[in-house]
């Protein structure tokens, strides 16, 4: 069987988006634990800490990625994807190098402003590939973040315990520059967009978001994002609450975000390819279901039931993405691409801002169970704005 040249892009782009989020992975879901090697012990302030480190690189990320993608659709996709990987590699460099957590919150700053991988990956894997392949190619994408969240925190954890957490920040800065180097050599746009010399980023932006049904889509992206990243800072912590092995704190993390990892990638391949077949409504019932198992991570009492309902959440959970992405991508022209992708990781920086940094306040001020009960209700509300949604493009399809 023929490769054509589209597919053998995309795999050399799901294996740099995987190395990209592996990167990350290895590293990041473990900063609240690393927070306390930088001094901060206070329980209270420990959990406000968390939330500002898990929240303050979607505030940069929220301003930029707009910009990023208006320069895609200018200048190329291939030169963000380069940028995103090295400013990552650049930024958990630095994070693994610091003595203060006032300098690790900097250098999460910095991640925020110049890296972005899931979506400058994402727009060039869409941009370069047939539009009816959409659903194919966005699970695919999908399934590389996930498979990367899925392996990276077991062997990071299992490092930290024995090495520290400093060790598993400098590893997470060769990956992202593997990466990098991935995208130079492997990787390939067909042609670079026409140069315009004409600023139009605020006037591509309005256009984009009077497209019908754009503006609802964004809004769901949001509140998605925001329902993934509020129990960021919290995660850790709770392992923490309720672990009986206290000497193994980092692969306990690692098991329970892997295991979600992994339910995630079987979710995004399955979801893509139903998608692709115009079964919508698959994605409001993943919606519905995950809220459930959400609302049930509350009364978790041992690592293992931890493990279990997150797992299950994080595979109904991944069935709203492809759906979401999907959906945006067929509402908007492909010379827009950049530019409507730009706008959604801006939602998706900005919902994981507020989520995380609310995870963070909520957790201190309410404690930690609680804020799996927001999840839940989060979720219960996606999954009622996407049955509307759905509902309302099945009838104009119908009218047409």
């Amino acid at each position: 069987m023929k490769i054509e040249r589209w597919q053998r892009n995309l795999c050399f782009l799901w294996i740099a988006q995987t190395v990209s989020i592996t990167g990350f992975s290895f590293a990041i879901p473990f900063a609240p634990l690393y927070l306390q090697d930088l001094g901060v012990t206070d329980p209270k302030q420990l959990r406000l800490w968390s939330g500002l480190f898990s929240s303050i690189a979607g505030l940069t990320m929220t301003i930029m990625t707009p910009f990023w993608g208006y320069l895609a659709d200018r200048f190329g996709r291939k030169p963000m994807t380069l940028r995103a990987s090295l400013g990552g590699a650049v930024a958990l460099l630095g994070m693994g190098l610091v003595r203060t957590p006032e300098m690790l919150l900097l250098f999460r700053l910095i991640q925020g402003a110049f890296t972005g991988t899931i979506t400058a990956f994402l727009t060039l894997a869409v941009a370069e590939s047939p539009k009816e392949r959409t659903g194919f190619v966005v699970s695919v994408m999908n399934s590389a973040v996930f498979l990367g969240t899925a392996i990276a925190p077991l062997i990071g954890g299992a490092l930290a315990d024995h090495f520290g957490f400093r060790l598993t920040f400098l590893i997470s800065a060769g990956l992202l520059f593997l990466s990098f180097l991935l995208s130079v050599f492997f990787i390939h746009e067909r042609a670079a967009p026409q140069q315009q010399m004409a600023f139009s980023f605020w006037a591509d932006t309005k256009a984009i978001l009077t497209i019908r049904g754009v503006a609802s889509i964004m809004g769901m992206i949001f509140l998605y994002s925001a329902c993934r990243n509020i129990h960021q800072p919290v995660l850790p912590l709770f392992i923490q609450d309720i672990s009986t092995d206290p000497g193994r704190l980092g692969a306990q993390t690692g098991l329970v975000s892997s295991l979600a990892g992994v339910a995630s990638v079987a979710a995004a391949v399955v979801m893509g390819i139903v998608i692709d077949r115009g079964r919508w409504g698959i994605g409001t019932m993943s919606a519905f279901v995950a809220a459930l198992f959400a609302s049930g991570l509350f009364f978790a009492q041992t690592v293992w039931q931890l493990a279990l309902l997150y797992s299950v959440t994080a595979m109904f959970i991944g069935g709203i993405d492809p759906l979401l992405k999907v959906m945006l991508t067929r509402s908007v022209p492909q010379a827009k691409s950049g530019s409507a992708f730009g706008l959604s990781g801006s939602a998706i920086s900005c919902g994981w801002f507020f989520g995380s940094l609310s995870g963070g306040m909520l957790a201190a001020i309410m404690g930690l169970r609680p804020v799996f009960l927001v999840i839940g209700v989060f979720l219960a509300a996606i999954a009622v704005l996407l049955t509307k949604l759905v509902r309302k493009v099945r009838r104009e399809k119908t009218n047409e």
